[in-house]
């Protein structure tokens, strides 16, 4: 196997331009502050949050290339209502951050 080919296995691309992508999935167990007072009738929002501390936004920027989690995703008990991603980083920040909100109703049957 060539270097190049266990690069990408890995996930890690270098376009033409020397742009640097590291692809990957991540699997965990996420938890959240929920809004109850409409209960049973609520709505949240179910966020993910992503940082780089150990490397500065000049090195590492977060980006959103249409990721849709929406699709295939289920949540027992409650209806995916839609989703958003918000990226920062530059030269004003110390950090980049990635944060994707799930919009979630409660599924009152």
């Amino acid at each position: 196997m060539t270097l190049s080919q266990r690069i990408k296995e890995r996930g890690l691309n270098v376009d033409d331009d020397g742009m640097v992508r590291l692809e990957g999935r991540m699997v965990g167990t996420f938890t959240t502050n929920l809004n109850l007072r409409e209960f049973p009738f609520d709505s949240q929002e179910l966020k993910v949050d992503l940082s780089s501390f150990q490397y500065g936004p000049e090195d590492v920027l977060f980006m959103d290339e249409g990721s849709n989690l929406r699709e295939g995703l289920k949540i027992t008990g409650w209806n995916i209502m839609g989703n958003e991603t918000h990226t920062s980083g530059g030269s004003s920040n110390e950090t980049s951050h990635y944060t994707h909100v799930i919009i979630v109703d409660r599924d009152e049957t």
